[in-house]
């Protein structure tokens, strides 16, 4: 299988607030937007997100066993930068080597 693109969609009760936070703190542009889903480009041009109001029966996330890694040129910047802004970490912050990469968890 050759994939071309692989993106994760969310399934929330509050795709508003999902959309206004990717924008604010990360820069997130909409590619398509209809209210009950939008698929959101992190910095305008990277990796898609998407949040998705339950349709029917489907279930919304619970918040648990999911981390999102960013891969950034200045992890250290980033996580200064975030923490200004009031967000808070889910995991206690420390460096580790990824394979050559030094990222926070």
């Amino acid at each position: 299988m050759k994939t071309n693109e692989l993106s994760t969609c969310f399934f929330t009760n509050d795709v508003d607030a999902c959309r206004e936070f990717y924008q604010r703190y990360f820069s997130a542009k909409a590619l398509f937007d209809c209210g009950w889903y939008v698929n959101l480009c992190i910095g305008g041009d990277g990796p898609a997100i998407q949040f998705m109001q339950p349709q029917g029966d489907m279930p919304t996330f619970s918040g648990a066993g999911v981390m999102l890694n960013f891969k950034v040129d200045d992890v250290d910047a980033e996580h200064a930068r975030l923490m200004e802004a009031g967000l808070q970490t889910a995991l206690p912050s420390k460096k580790i080597n990824l394979g050559g990469i030094e990222g926070f968890p």
